[in-house]
């Protein structure tokens, strides 16, 4: 903004996907003083998507800032946006939030899920649980979707990488065969390229070994079917959100 010379940062990276260079944007937790950041950062990149992998006090910690209003169709503003919660729904673990967001005269709708059972700095949580979590989120990333989706936790790299690491494999394990190897380490390495510390202690890079052979188990008893067949059609018809404009990803395939 050219009243304000340090408006030109935000604690926020691009992370590839299984598709795309620029599916993903790694984020610290909003800050009291950045909160204003955050949201001028989801409207500019039309994000739609929000993931939070956080409490925002975990016992005597505080680990985000409460950045959304605390009462159904009760608006704040935030900086130049304003941000309406329109629905709540509880999911025993994770809560689906729905928010009108507005700057002048337009208006889009924002998802938030937040996932409630993930301590920071551990793997201290069910892969099932994790992997539910990761498909819930997928159903409602559409083709019309205009930018990233914003993935955080607290500092944006622990749990942030290991979320992005289970949707990685997922979609990789749903479009493979068996036979087909998948290269964990560089698959983290090449995150860590983006943002540092993705993927942040060694219980969380275990984890996400154990989510795979969870989600190789589900394959095999066929629970993840391939249903993408539409997406695909899409893809091959251009019918594809502007993530495409940042590059189609080179697959890490196998070691």
């Amino acid at each position: 903004m050219e009243d304000d010379r340090c408006s030109d940062y935000i604690n926020a990276n691009y992370i590839p996907g299984y598709t795309y260079e620029r599916e993903f944007i790694a984020s610290q937790g909003p800050l009291p003083g950045t909160v204003n950041d955050f949201w001028r950062m989801v409207w500019e990149k039309s994000v739609t998507i929000i993931v939070m992998l956080t409490k925002c006090k975990e016992g005597s910690a505080d680990k985000c800032e409460h950045y959304w209003p605390h009462t159904v169709n009760e608006p704040q503003q935030y900086g130049d946006v304003v941000v309406n919660v329109i629905s709540v729904s509880n999911m025993d673990k994770f809560d689906i939030n729905i928010f009108h967001v507005t700057q002048g005269d337009y208006t889009r709708t924002v998802k938030h899920f937040q996932f409630l059972e993930w301590p920071d700095f551990s793997a201290n949580v069910e892969t099932g649980t994790v992997i539910d979590f990761v498909q819930t989120v997928r159903t409602h990333i559409t083709p019309e979707m205009k930018g990233p989706a914003v993935i955080h936790c607290s500092a944006g790299v622990g749990r942030t990488g290991t979320y992005i690491s289970v949707d990685y494999l997922l979609q990789f394990v749903r479009d493979k065969d068996a036979s087909t190897e998948v290269d964990i380490f560089d698959w983290v390495l090449s995150m860590r390229k983006n943002r540092t510390s993705m993927v942040q202690v060694e219980k969380q890079y275990i984890f996400i070994h154990m989510a795979l052979l969870d989600i190789l188990e589900r394959k095999k008893k066929g629970l993840i079917q391939d249903d993408r067949d539409e997406a695909r059609y899409n893809l091959e018809n251009e019918v594809v959100y502007e993530n495409t404009a940042f590059g189609k990803l080179t697959i890490f395939n196998a070691s």
